[in-house]
């Protein structure tokens, strides 16, 4: 754990990501006891305030960004967390705060952790009251145990309660400087 005991370090997490079957099986088989309840589907959205806890650049060429409740996409080109009153754990790494509205209090104030691990996207519950569901494309739904962590496919679906789902996206290409031929063609040296 980290000094603030509300988010757990990088250590603490590193071997407690469960990746689904590959024959496509459902997640709650790869939980073992894990209760699975269906995803509840709200029709109005609150409203998401994003920011930064840690100076620092962001890699700019990210794979992958969230979308919460709809919103504008949030990159993840560093650790995201995700809650009612975020805030970074420490360590020296540039996080990313979303902040999101839970007039029943039921989103922790830091309830998720998303990041970009290799080529995966890892989504962390951070030991939160009430609970995450996450659902994947083709697989049911899935209740996250307290400080669960789990590689998410691109169009998974979490739901951190009070109708806060987020997205997870592939990022759109960069797009590249127009690169036209020039002016004029300067003629060709002759070889020696």
């Amino acid at each position: 754990m980290t000094s603030t005991g509300d988010v757990p370090s990088q250590d603490d997490l590193a071997d407690t990501v469960i990746r689904p079957s590959s024959s496509g099986g459902d997640l709650g088989d790869a939980l073992g006891d894990t209760i699975i309840r269906p995803v509840r589907v709200g029709t109005d959205r609150p409203p998401v305030t994003v920011g930064t806890a840690e100076p620092g650049v962001g890699d700019i060429s990210a794979r992958f960004r969230i979308v919460v409740n709809g919103g504008d996409p949030v990159p993840l080109d560093r650790t995201v967390i995700v809650g009612r009153r975020p805030r970074a754990g420490g360590g020296g790494q540039a996080t990313r705060l979303v902040t999101v509205e839970s007039p029943s209090r039921e989103v922790s104030g830091n309830h998720l952790e998303v990041r970009v691990v290799g080529g995966s996207v890892v989504v962390t519950d951070l030991r939160s009251t009430n609970g995450t569901v996450i659902r994947m494309p083709g697989i049911r739904a899935s209740t996250m145990s307290p400080g669960d962590s789990v590689v998410a496919t691109l169009g998974s679906r979490v739901d951190v309660g009070d109708g806060n789902v987020i997205e997870i996206q592939a990022a759109p290409p960069l797009a590249l400087p127009d690169r036209t031929l020039p002016d004029r063609i300067l003629p060709e040296r002759p070889t020696p």
